[in-house]
């Protein structure tokens, strides 16, 4: 098994820290979000929404990472 590892996320990781995201909304929300949303446009929000948002000095997001 390859090592974990935690670090500052990063721009490039918006992509991935919102397919997590959506993968969160998914099993967390069925019951309470329209599943069209949940399946067809919600991955599209969230990327936005992490390529858009701006790290700043009072906020840390970290991600972990196994292997590349």
């Amino acid at each position: 098994m390859s090592a974990v590892s935690i670090r500052p996320a990063r721009a490039a990781d918006a992509e991935a820290i919102a397919e997590v995201h959506a993968a969160s909304w998914r099993d967390v929300y069925q019951d309470t979000m329209p599943a069209d949303y949940l399946r067809d446009r919600a991955l599209a929000d969230l990327t936005r929404h992490w390529r858009e948002t701006e790290l700043s000095a009072d906020e840390v997001i970290l991600v972990a990472t196994i292997g590349d």
